[in-house]
């Protein structure tokens, strides 16, 4: 309902058309089909897969011009949608370069995104990576899972939902929990569903960051750095100062638990 209800709901009209939307949805069964036949070891199915599933859920989306990482937004320089001049070269400083330690011999420059190395994760777009968490969680590591609301490859409906379809111990205090309001200087600026563990308040927690598109830390970056500090402090997310550093277990953090989300997200926020 992302790129139809809930753009209509948030933006006053839907980011595509009905008939468009209707077109997304009747082409779900298929794009899980293909899910399933990749998990299942055909590659196949994960390649030809990828092309199908991002024809149809992706797709008629990136055609309206929206940007697939903020739906409140055009994308004016394609690609990514952003202008990365800035931070590119500033990063391909050699002073920069030098004090990150940089190995000069094996990397060059920097790139906002190698597209080489991006299709060599090609065929694990349709791959399930939530499977990997419940053993995270059972070995006391504490998992945070966040999205913004106003993005769409990504979206928090999607990440939201599989969080609470995810099979562990915790599943079901997970589902009856409630998505908590997080106030920082009188605003709302998130919503936390945690459970507790038996080291953590925050074993497993959802966020959904206010007014945030995928890059959480440039749309909301004082929301972003309380988070953060939050989570590795091992502090709830909804208490309105930060409490006195509490005992650490491990730590993970995750956005969408590596980038096979997305499409995950893109089937569950249709």
């Amino acid at each position: 309902p992302l790129a139809y209800t809930y753009c209509q709901e948030v933006l006053g009209q839907p980011c595509v058309s009905q008939s468009t939307y209707e077109y997304m949805n009747s082409s779900i069964p298929a794009c899980v089909s293909a899910c399933n036949s990749c998990d299942g070891g055909n590659e196949w199915s994960c390649a030809l897969g990828r092309a199908e599933c991002n024809g149809a859920e992706l797709d008629p989306y990136m055609e309206t011009g929206l940007n697939p990482y903020d739906i409140r937004k055009q994308c004016p320089n394609g690609g990514l949608c952003y202008n990365f001049d800035a931070i590119t070269t500033f990063l391909n400083r050699q002073d920069v370069m030098s004090a990150l330690g940089v190995d000069t011999n094996q990397v060059q420059q920097w790139q906002s995104c190698n597209y080489d190395v991006n299709g060599m994760f090609g065929n694990d777009w349709l791959r399930r990576f939530d499977i990997l968490v419940p053993d995270l969680l059972a070995s006391d590591i504490r998992v945070l899972v966040y999205a913004g609301d106003m993005d769409f490859i990504c979206n928090w409906l999607g990440n939201k939902a599989w969080t609470m379809q995810l099979q562990w111990p915790g599943k079901q205090t997970f589902n009856d929990a409630k998505d908590v309001p997080w106030t920082m200087n009188g605003k709302t600026v998130a919503w936390a569903r945690s459970v507790a563990g038996r080291l953590t308040p925050i074993q497993f927690s959802f966020v959904r960051v206010h007014d945030a598109g995928h890059m959480v830390p440039m749309d909301q970056p004082e929301t972003a750095l309380a988070m953060i500090k939050r989570f590795t402090r091992n502090q709830p997310f909804h208490y309105g100062g930060l409490l006195p550093t509490a005992r650490e277990s491990k730590t993970l953090i995750t956005r969408e638990f590596f980038l096979s989300f997305s499409m995950i997200s893109l089937l569950f926020g249709e």
